[in-house]
């Protein structure tokens, strides 16, 4: 079996070859619930995501761009997420507030 998960893409694999859309990482979530104790990895390795890098989706869905990119520039996501952050903050939509303020924390956390 571990043999065969090798060998099979992750919903990040995918999505960075736009062979799936962001709104197909729910599915695989549903997936890895689905897979039980038949598939040992965490959520994150399961997806394909650092820990760090889930952590960051859990916080904001659409921060998937941003993961993406800053995986593509070999920028550490911890300077991509304060800069999304900064940006989220100057366009002051309410509907921002909570992504911001877990974002903040999780940017400020890692100082």
């Amino acid at each position: 079996m571990s043999e065969f998960r090798n060998k099979t893409a992750s919903f990040f694999d995918l999505y960075s070859q736009g062979d799936v859309s962001e709104d197909a990482i729910d599915h695989f979530v549903g997936a890895w619930h689905d897979a039980g104790e038949a598939d040992d990895r965490s959520v994150s390795e399961f997806l394909g995501l650092t820990t760090d890098e889930y952590a960051v989706w859990v916080m904001d869905a659409r921060s998937l761009p941003l993961i993406l990119a800053a995986r593509r520039e070999n920028e550490p996501l911890h300077d991509a997420v304060a800069r999304y952050v900064a940006r989220m903050q100057a366009a002051s939509d309410p509907l921002d507030r909570s992504p911001i303020w877990s974002l903040s924390h999780w940017v400020s956390r890692r100082v």
